[in-house]
């Protein structure tokens, strides 16, 4: 080690003293740069896992709450006969209405949202409007049982854009069905669920308990589909 002189003092001087180059620089701010965008990468697949896990835990949820009611209320569906609309009061029809868009039963089961007392049984309506998907119900008897209107409403699932029933039958799945032309209840329900937002379309499957009609005006269950 040198000494360089001076007047007053004597300062030590390193003979190999210099400070970082500009190449160890830059290899210095990219490995930092490397370090900071796996971070940021490892941290970007993180949120958008949780963000999956959250819509699945969502949809599973929401497709659960559908599939327990609908399943709960066809397969105690109830052939009820109520006065034709079109005649006499001597003319009946079963109430029984599916269209591609909407159906229509009596089932003696019940819900959580149900305004019918104990051991009633119930006119529900299940359908979309400008609420999402919604239910409607009435206490049977009551009047315009064949009538899709009317009943107490409530809001089952707000984000439903768009439901797609069809029926299964002797000759498969059908877009609709006439209870008082084929005498029968259809072996099982198919509902397809569409969304306001970018949840992917649900398709479920509900049998239907067949309790049809016998001569007598009795019922006769026949098992299920």
């Amino acid at each position: 080690m040198k000494r360089r002189k001076n007047k007053n003092i004597n300062v030590p001087v390193m003979a190999d003293e210099r400070g970082f180059t500009l190449l160890e620089t830059i290899l210095a701010l990219s490995i930092v740069t490397v370090i900071v965008g796996v971070l940021l990468m490892a941290m970007r697949l993180g949120i958008s896992s949780w963000e999956k896990g959250g819509y699945y835990v969502e949809v599973t949820g929401m497709k659960r709450s559908l599939v327990e009611m609908l399943n709960r209320d066809l397969s105690s569906i109830y052939p009820y006969m109520a006065d034709s609309e079109s005649g006499g009061s001597d003319e009946k029809e079963f109430v029984f209405m599916g269209k591609p868009d909407s159906i229509l039963f009596v089932t003696s089961s019940r819900t959580s949202v149900t305004i019918i007392p104990w051991g009633g049984l119930r006119w529900v309506h299940y359908g979309v409007d400008e609420g999402g998907f919604v239910i409607r119900e009435k206490t049977v008897p009551s009047e315009s049982m064949l009538d899709e209107e009317g009943g107490e409403r409530f809001e089952m699932e707000p984000g439903v854009s768009a439901v797609d029933f069809s029926y299964f039958g002797e000759d498969g799945w059908v877009e609709s069905w006439n209870m008082t032309d084929t005498q029968r209840l259809p072996g099982a329900v198919k509902a397809r669920f569409s969304f306001t937002d970018d949840r992917e379309t649900q398709s479920m499957i509900i049998p239907v308990a067949l309790m049809q009609p016998t001569y007598n005006g009795g019922l006769a269950e026949q098992g299920r589909l």
